[in-house]
Protein backbone atom coordinates (compact mmCIF):
# COMPACT_ATOMS: atom_id res chain seq x y z
CA UNK A 1 0.00 0.00 0.00
CA UNK A 2 1.62 3.69 -0.94
CA UNK A 3 2.59 5.35 1.94
CA UNK A 4 0.50 8.97 2.10
CA UNK A 5 2.74 12.32 2.34
CA UNK A 6 1.26 14.64 5.28
CA UNK A 7 -0.21 17.70 3.89
CA UNK A 8 -0.70 21.19 5.31
CA UNK A 9 -4.25 21.70 3.67
CA UNK A 10 -5.61 22.05 7.02
CA UNK A 11 -3.56 25.12 6.86
CA UNK A 12 -4.71 26.77 3.77
CA UNK A 13 -8.62 28.25 4.89
CA UNK A 14 -6.50 30.61 7.88
CA UNK A 15 -3.96 31.31 5.13
CA UNK A 16 -6.43 32.24 2.85
CA UNK A 17 -8.67 34.03 5.18
CA UNK A 18 -5.48 36.03 6.48
CA UNK A 19 -4.25 36.98 3.34
CA UNK A 20 -8.43 38.41 2.34
CA UNK A 21 -8.04 40.17 5.58
CA UNK A 22 -4.83 41.70 4.55
CA UNK A 23 -5.60 42.82 1.23
CA UNK A 24 -9.35 44.12 2.34
CA UNK A 25 -7.41 46.12 5.33
CA UNK A 26 -4.84 47.60 2.47
CA UNK A 27 -7.89 48.34 0.00
CA UNK A 28 -8.86 50.90 3.06
CA UNK A 29 -5.70 52.80 2.91
CA UNK A 30 -4.91 55.26 0.44
CA UNK A 31 -2.63 55.38 -2.31
CA UNK A 32 0.78 55.90 -1.79
CA UNK A 33 2.03 59.11 -3.28
CA UNK A 34 3.15 58.48 -7.03
CA UNK A 35 6.44 60.71 -8.09
CA UNK A 36 4.19 62.93 -9.48
CA UNK A 37 2.09 63.38 -6.59
CA UNK A 38 5.38 64.20 -4.62
CA UNK A 39 6.38 66.69 -6.82
CA UNK A 40 2.28 68.44 -6.17
CA UNK A 41 2.60 68.00 -2.72
CA UNK A 42 5.79 70.38 -3.03
CA UNK A 43 4.16 72.73 -5.31
CA UNK A 44 0.87 72.89 -3.13
CA UNK A 45 -0.98 72.30 -6.09
CA UNK A 46 -3.09 69.22 -7.40
CA UNK A 47 -1.38 66.90 -9.80
CA UNK A 48 -4.20 67.25 -12.21
CA UNK A 49 -2.62 69.63 -15.15
CA UNK A 50 -4.42 73.09 -15.15
CA UNK A 51 -6.13 72.72 -11.58
CA UNK A 52 -4.87 75.05 -9.22
CA UNK A 53 -7.09 72.72 -6.33
CA UNK A 54 -5.48 71.96 -2.98
CA UNK A 55 -4.27 68.77 -2.90
CA UNK A 56 -4.63 66.05 -0.33
CA UNK A 57 -2.41 63.68 0.60
CA UNK A 58 -2.41 61.54 -2.32
CA UNK A 59 -1.25 64.90 -4.35
CA UNK A 60 -4.75 65.29 -5.83
CA UNK A 61 -7.43 67.20 -4.56
CA UNK A 62 -11.08 66.25 -3.53
CA UNK A 63 -12.29 66.86 -7.15
CA UNK A 64 -9.79 64.66 -8.81
CA UNK A 65 -10.17 61.83 -5.95
CA UNK A 66 -7.11 63.19 -3.88
CA UNK A 67 -7.90 61.01 -0.33
CA UNK A 68 -5.74 61.30 3.13
CA UNK A 69 -6.89 64.73 3.99
CA UNK A 70 -5.22 68.15 3.41
CA UNK A 71 -1.11 68.83 4.79
CA UNK A 72 0.04 71.51 6.74
CA UNK A 73 0.58 74.53 4.80
CA UNK A 74 4.13 74.47 6.47
CA UNK A 75 6.85 73.64 3.56
CA UNK A 76 8.07 70.33 4.22
CA UNK A 77 6.13 69.66 6.43
CA UNK A 78 3.97 66.17 5.20
CA UNK A 79 1.29 65.77 8.11
CA UNK A 80 -2.16 66.74 8.54
CA UNK A 81 -3.91 70.32 8.85
CA UNK A 82 -6.15 70.44 11.80
CA UNK A 83 -7.15 73.98 11.94
CA UNK A 84 -6.02 76.95 10.47
CA UNK A 85 -4.02 75.11 7.61
CA UNK A 86 -1.58 73.91 10.50
CA UNK A 87 -0.98 71.08 11.87
CA UNK A 88 -0.51 70.81 15.50
CA UNK A 89 2.96 71.02 15.55
CA UNK A 90 2.74 74.74 13.78
CA UNK A 91 0.15 75.94 15.57
CA UNK A 92 -2.97 73.78 14.19
CA UNK A 93 -5.15 73.80 17.11
CA UNK A 94 -7.58 76.02 19.15
CA UNK A 95 -6.37 77.22 22.26
CA UNK A 96 -9.40 77.37 24.92
CA UNK A 97 -10.47 80.27 25.76
CA UNK A 98 -10.29 80.33 29.34
CA UNK A 99 -7.64 82.88 30.19
CA UNK A 100 -4.22 81.47 31.38
CA UNK A 101 -5.27 77.62 30.10
CA UNK A 102 -2.50 76.60 27.31
CA UNK A 103 -4.97 73.43 26.52
CA UNK A 104 -6.34 72.45 23.16
CA UNK A 105 -10.12 73.18 22.67
CA UNK A 106 -12.32 70.43 22.46
CA UNK A 107 -15.76 71.93 22.37
CA UNK A 108 -17.55 75.43 21.82
CA UNK A 109 -13.90 77.08 22.23
CA UNK A 110 -12.95 75.33 25.51
CA UNK A 111 -11.07 72.30 26.77
CA UNK A 112 -12.35 69.20 28.20
CA UNK A 113 -11.31 70.73 32.03
CA UNK A 114 -13.47 74.12 31.63
CA UNK A 115 -16.71 72.13 29.82
CA UNK A 116 -15.78 71.85 26.49
CA UNK A 117 -16.57 67.90 26.94
CA UNK A 118 -19.69 67.64 24.61
CA UNK A 119 -23.04 67.68 26.67
CA UNK A 120 -20.93 68.26 30.15
CA UNK A 121 -22.39 71.41 31.50
CA UNK A 122 -20.39 74.47 33.38
CA UNK A 123 -21.31 75.89 36.39
CA UNK A 124 -23.98 78.59 36.72
CA UNK A 125 -22.00 81.07 38.74
CA UNK A 126 -21.01 84.21 36.77
CA UNK A 127 -17.59 84.32 36.06
CA UNK A 128 -16.80 80.22 36.79
CA UNK A 129 -15.59 77.92 33.96
CA UNK A 130 -15.14 74.82 35.73
CA UNK A 131 -17.58 71.62 35.21
CA UNK A 132 -21.11 70.94 37.02
CA UNK A 133 -21.11 68.44 39.44
CA UNK A 134 -24.22 68.87 41.35
CA UNK A 135 -27.23 71.02 41.31
CA UNK A 136 -25.90 73.05 38.36
CA UNK A 137 -22.52 74.18 40.80
CA UNK A 138 -19.05 73.03 40.70
CA UNK A 139 -17.23 71.74 43.75
CA UNK A 140 -16.01 74.89 44.83
CA UNK A 141 -19.26 76.70 44.92
CA UNK A 142 -20.88 74.27 46.63
CA UNK A 143 -21.82 71.23 44.15
CA UNK A 144 -21.47 68.56 46.34
CA UNK A 145 -23.78 66.00 47.59
CA UNK A 146 -23.85 66.01 51.44
CA UNK A 147 -23.81 62.61 53.37
CA UNK A 148 -27.36 61.22 53.94
CA UNK A 149 -26.84 60.61 57.44
CA UNK A 150 -28.77 63.00 59.66
CA UNK A 151 -26.47 65.43 61.13
CA UNK A 152 -23.35 64.25 59.14
CA UNK A 153 -21.86 67.42 56.84
CA UNK A 154 -19.20 65.77 55.27
CA UNK A 155 -19.91 64.91 51.50
CA UNK A 156 -20.96 62.15 49.79
CA UNK A 157 -18.14 59.29 49.26
CA UNK A 158 -20.33 56.18 47.42
CA UNK A 159 -23.69 55.29 47.42
CA UNK A 160 -25.28 58.64 49.19
CA UNK A 161 -22.78 58.31 52.16
CA UNK A 162 -19.31 59.62 53.55
CA UNK A 163 -16.61 56.84 53.65
CA UNK A 164 -16.95 57.34 57.58
CA UNK A 165 -20.53 56.17 57.29
CA UNK A 166 -19.97 53.50 54.70
CA UNK A 167 -19.21 55.31 52.02
CA UNK A 168 -16.14 53.69 51.06
CA UNK A 169 -18.07 50.17 50.67
CA UNK A 170 -19.38 47.90 52.87
CA UNK A 171 -22.72 47.40 55.44
CA UNK A 172 -23.81 49.34 58.45
CA UNK A 173 -23.67 47.95 61.61
CA UNK A 174 -26.95 46.58 62.61
CA UNK A 175 -27.45 48.01 66.16
CA UNK A 176 -30.12 50.43 65.67
CA UNK A 177 -29.16 54.05 64.62
CA UNK A 178 -25.37 53.17 64.22
CA UNK A 179 -24.13 54.33 61.35
CA UNK A 180 -20.69 53.25 61.54
CA UNK A 181 -19.53 50.31 59.39
CA UNK A 182 -19.13 46.79 59.94
CA UNK A 183 -16.24 45.41 61.29
CA UNK A 184 -17.34 41.63 63.14
CA UNK A 185 -20.16 40.05 63.72
CA UNK A 186 -22.56 42.58 61.68
CA UNK A 187 -21.51 44.82 64.19
CA UNK A 188 -18.91 48.15 64.59
CA UNK A 189 -16.33 48.14 66.76
CA UNK A 190 -17.83 50.44 69.80
CA UNK A 191 -20.94 47.88 69.74
CA UNK A 192 -18.79 44.66 70.13
CA UNK A 193 -17.78 43.67 66.01
CA UNK A 194 -13.91 42.82 67.33
CA UNK A 195 -12.10 40.08 68.02
CA UNK A 196 -9.56 40.25 70.72
CA UNK A 197 -6.02 38.64 70.47
CA UNK A 198 -5.45 35.34 71.59
CA UNK A 199 -2.36 36.32 74.02
CA UNK A 200 -3.49 36.33 77.97
CA UNK A 201 -3.85 39.48 79.11
CA UNK A 202 -3.82 41.54 75.91
CA UNK A 203 -6.73 43.42 75.28
CA UNK A 204 -5.93 44.59 71.47
CA UNK A 205 -7.91 43.58 68.86
CA UNK A 206 -7.12 40.90 66.30
CA UNK A 207 -5.48 41.71 63.44
CA UNK A 208 -4.95 38.28 61.71
CA UNK A 209 -5.00 34.24 62.99
CA UNK A 210 -6.54 35.65 65.96
CA UNK A 211 -3.72 37.97 66.78
CA UNK A 212 -3.25 41.25 67.34
CA UNK A 213 -0.09 43.41 64.90
CA UNK A 214 2.31 42.95 68.15
CA UNK A 215 2.08 39.35 68.81
CA UNK A 216 1.72 37.98 65.25
CA UNK A 217 0.77 34.69 64.83
CA UNK A 218 2.22 34.21 68.87
CA UNK A 219 5.60 32.37 67.98
CA UNK A 220 8.66 34.18 69.18
CA UNK A 221 11.59 36.00 66.99
CA UNK A 222 14.18 33.45 65.57
CA UNK A 223 16.83 35.93 66.63
CA UNK A 224 18.26 34.11 69.72
CA UNK A 225 17.63 35.55 73.09
CA UNK A 226 14.63 38.16 71.79
CA UNK A 227 11.76 36.95 73.50
CA UNK A 228 9.48 39.18 71.02
CA UNK A 229 6.63 37.64 68.78
CA UNK A 230 7.20 37.52 64.80
CA UNK A 231 6.17 39.94 62.60
CA UNK A 232 6.82 38.52 59.73
CA UNK A 233 9.50 35.92 57.93
CA UNK A 234 10.24 34.62 61.17
CA UNK A 235 11.36 38.11 62.47
CA UNK A 236 9.63 40.75 65.52
CA UNK A 237 9.10 44.32 64.29
CA UNK A 238 12.47 45.34 65.91
CA UNK A 239 14.90 42.62 64.03
CA UNK A 240 12.73 42.91 60.78
CA UNK A 241 13.70 46.76 60.86
CA UNK A 242 17.68 46.11 61.25
CA UNK A 243 17.20 43.35 58.26
CA UNK A 244 15.81 46.16 56.19
CA UNK A 245 18.48 48.63 57.09
CA UNK A 246 21.53 46.09 56.27
CA UNK A 247 19.43 45.51 53.09
CA UNK A 248 19.89 49.22 51.85
CA UNK A 249 23.50 49.56 52.84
Amino acid sequence: MARMEPTNSFLAPTQSSASATLLEMSARLPPAPTERAKSSLQLRQCAVHGCDGYPQRTGLCRAHGGEGGRLCLVDGCDRREQAKGRCRIHGGRTQCQVEGCDKSAHSRGLCRAHGGGGSVKQCIVEGCTRREQVNNRCRIHGGKEKCRVRGCSKFVHRAGLCREHAGAGGKLCTVDGCTRRQQAKNKCRLHGGQTWCSVDGCNKCSHKGGFCRKHGDGTECQVEGCANYVHKVGLCHSHMKEQRELQLE
